[in-house]
């Protein structure tokens, strides 16, 4: 939600997204994405769970130890809505005629 988008289309280095994010290129891959708000400690988390190397990922267990864990948090009624809203967004989209 964060994101409001796929970051890449796949965890796979052709992915020029991906790519960025593998190679350190951090500064470049978040201006990608300049239009969201990312906090630091967003950023810190995803690029911690998004290590080309398994190893070096967080567990489950650091994810939710991590500072941005304990940020601001939404509840069940405005999580639906939001999720209601973007499904909508979706449904226009593909449905639209581009002929």
């Amino acid at each position: 939600m964060v994101m409001r988008c796929p970051p890449f289309r796949k965890a796979n280095l052709k992915d020029p997204f991906y790519k960025r994010l593998c190679n350190n290129d951090k500064k470049s891959f978040w201006n990608i994405f300049k239009n969201i708000f990312a906090t630091s400690e967003f950023k810190d988390l995803f690029e911690k769970t998004s290590q080309k190397d398994p190893e070096e990922r967080l567990c489950m267990k650091e994810i939710l130890a991590h500072k941005w864990m304990d940020g601001e948090k939404h509840n069940e009624v405005e999580l639906r809505e939001e999720i209601i809203k973007r499904y909508e967004v979706i449904e226009k989209t593909c449905c639209m005629d581009f002929s």
